[in-house]
């Protein structure tokens, strides 16, 4: 199978929707892992408390999403690579449903080397 290619600039942003059609929120970071001198997708971060993940460190999050006031329900997701269709890259679709999606909240922060 031939690896794919996608242009992480032009995919950053862009609204994400369940596999029944719901809005799941915008793309707002793209985790990678490095295998064999490449770097491969490893997971998706969805919606409002994506953004605030990608701005902060596990334990300010909280902090930060309040004074944000990004919410408490539904408001990100972790998508792991094998669930995303890029198919069309102006409109990334997640293959499950919302209710099978890992909620950011729950994640384990990833470690950041210093």
């Amino acid at each position: 199978m031939k690896a794919r290619e996608a242009n992480v600039e032009l995919l950053l942003g862009r609204m994400v929707h369940d596999a029944a059609g719901r809005k799941l929120g915008r793309l707002e970071e793209i985790r990678a892992v490095a295998h064999g001198g490449e770097l491969r997708v490893s997971q998706y971060l969805v919606g409002r408390h994506a953004m605030a993940v990608r701005l902060t460190t596990a334990s300010l999050l909280p902090r930060v999403a309040r004074l944000l006031r990004l919410g408490t329900r539904g408001s990100g997701y972790v998508i792991p690579w094998s669930w995303m269709d890029l198919s069309d890259p102006e409109h990334p679709r997640c293959t499950r449903p919302l209710e099978d999606l890992p909620d950011i909240r729950d994640e384990e922060p990833p470690y950041r080397p210093m």
